[in-house]
């Protein structure tokens, strides 16, 4: 079992399942929304935009740093026998770190692409 602080979430809480926290709720649909804002913007590419990409994930490394926080593996995991640190994500950063991972996937979908074309 995973005890996770109050304040925190899974840095990928990306899973089959339908959300159900409205917290969750909340975050996959500004990841659909944000999927569907860039594959319009990538649709009206003329080329491989390296420069839009690159963007796309320098922001996703600058939510990442603000979101990401380490707690004790003891306690997370409910054994106090492990040693380190796990990796978890701010509450509050949930939904930025959606869009921006969403962001990178799309992009990064569209490089292959026109890498296939090429």
């Amino acid at each position: 079992m995973i005890n996770s602080p109050d304040d925190s979430v899974r840095i990928y809480d990306d899973d089959s399942g339908w959300p159900t926290t409205p917290e969750s709720q909340v975050s996959e649909h500004a990841y659909r929304e944000a999927f569907l804002l860039s594959a319009r913007e990538a649709a009206h590419w003329t080329s491989n935009e390296k420069d839009a990409i690159d963007r796309a994930w320098e922001e996703r490394r600058l939510v990442c740093q603000q979101a990401e926080v380490l707690t004790p593996s003891a306690p997370y995991f409910g054994d106090p026998s492990l040693l380190g640190q796990q990796v978890v994500g701010r509450r509050e950063h949930l939904v930025d770190a959606s869009r921006t991972r969403i962001r990178v996937y799309c992009f990064e979908f569209v490089r292959q692409c026109w890498g296939g074309i090429a």
